[in-house]
């Protein structure tokens, strides 16, 4: 019986990924708000792979920085020597990579509860429930754990569910970061759309928001290359299906779907 069920997970199918252009361009993105320090809105449809490529570029930089850290660790152990702990020759740690911190806004979220979920993630235990604190707190916290590194990154990501007293508080997060690290702000098309709406309509610090983004990206749907090659990618040379795929796919995550369900049907 263990053995039957060992069987059918190793046939579980497993989807092969391939590079999107999305991907690159939200990829660019990131990196120029780092280099740059930069504000940068990133929007798109559903199934776009913003939040995909967003989570896998914040696990790439955060991997970085873990090795960059266990790197310098074991370089100043042994620049010391064993008997008296005196340093054998002058250690300079090597400048860390960019910081990248990544938070996802939800519907349930509180003002206060978006820096919370910054300042957890810095790493941070201490938790000060006044709001005017927690935002200094995630400010001194975020340029204290960038300090003598290639930069920092904050991606926001589902922004089309922040409240207009939110986007106010990063406005201020914004001003007191004194443009001290990139800021990504991700959303659907309503996003954008809704912003301009709020400032079409004079709501309170909307314009003065939209003023400190520097630019918008807006992701493009698959193109007919694209999904050919990722459905040929998986394994799969059935023409009539990549036909479907390229007339009925308008996003990545129903060409996800789609591959999917053929792989488990030939199983």
């Amino acid at each position: 019986m263990e053995n039957e069920k060992a069987d059918v997970i190793e046939k579980q199918p497993e989807f092969v990924e391939l590079e999107i252009s999305n991907y690159k361009t939200i990829s660019e993105a990131c990196e120029m708000a780092i280099k740059k320090k930069k504000m940068i809105g990133v929007t798109g449809y559903p199934g776009a792979g913003k939040t995909t490529s967003l989570t896998k570029i914040a696990f790439r930089y955060n991997a970085l920085w873990q090795a960059h850290s266990s790197d310098n660790e074991k370089i100043r152990r042994s620049r010391y020597s064993d008997s008296d702990h005196q340093p054998k020759e002058k250690y300079v740690s090597k400048k860390y990579p960019p910081t990248v911190v990544y938070v996802c806004a939800k519907p349930s979220m509180q003002p206060k509860d978006l820096f919370r979920d910054i300042f957890t993630a810095l790493g941070s235990t201490h938790y000060d429930y006044n709001l005017n604190n927690i935002i200094s707190l995630c400010v001194d916290s975020f340029m204290g754990r960038i300090a003598g590194s290639e930069g920092g990154l904050l991606i926001i990501d589902e922004c089309g569910k922040l409240s207009q007293k939110q986007l106010e508080l990063i406005h201020e997060f914004r001003d007191l970061s004194a443009n001290g690290f990139g800021i990504i702000l991700s959303g659907p098309e309503s996003f954008h759309r809704d912003f301009l709406d709020m400032i079409k309509k004079g709501r309170k610090g909307m314009s003065e928001l939209y003023s400190r983004i520097n630019n918008w990206e807006e992701m493009l749907r698959p193109s007919k290359a694209e999904i050919a090659a990722i459905v040929e990618q998986n394994g799969i040379e059935d023409v009539a299906f990549i036909n479907r795929c390229i007339g009925e796919c308008q996003d990545f995550r129903k060409l996800y779907n789609r591959v999917m369900d053929y792989k488990d049907s030939m199983l």
